[in-house]
């Protein structure tokens, strides 16, 4: 996003919890066709520090499998939903050790297959 792009995402965000609205942010930006989370930007990030919020990380496995974005299609199958710790975000590393926690649970999944 471009600085304007978001300081336009920080007012929404505000308007919505101001409306006790959860706040769902995908921090690749897009979903990834595969088991392999993609980098996370850093407008999360920026995100919760301006309005301290609570990051309650969620993992959702096999929705490739399941949705496809690109014919708008789905198909049946199980799709998994992990509900991580809540992240401390007073740490300085917070995002990245909240990718790779992400991404053990995706890869301990690919290799339950």
């Amino acid at each position: 996003r471009s600085p304007k792009g978001l300081v336009k995402l920080l007012k929404e965000a505000k308007e919505r919890l101001k409306e006790n609205r959860i706040l769902a942010i995908f921090p690749e930006g897009t979903r990834s066709n595969t088991q392999k989370l993609l980098k996370f930007k850093v407008g999360a990030k920026i995100l919760t520090e301006k309005l301290k919020l609570k990051v309650q990380p969620v993992v959702i496995v096999d929705s490739a499998k399941i949705l496809n974005t690109k014919t708008f299609s789905a198909k049946s199958g199980n799709l998994k939903i992990i509900f991580l710790d809540p992240v401390d975000t007073s740490k300085e590393n917070w995002l990245e050790q909240t990718r790779e926690d992400m991404q053990k649970i995706l890869d301990f999944y690919r290799q339950e297959l």
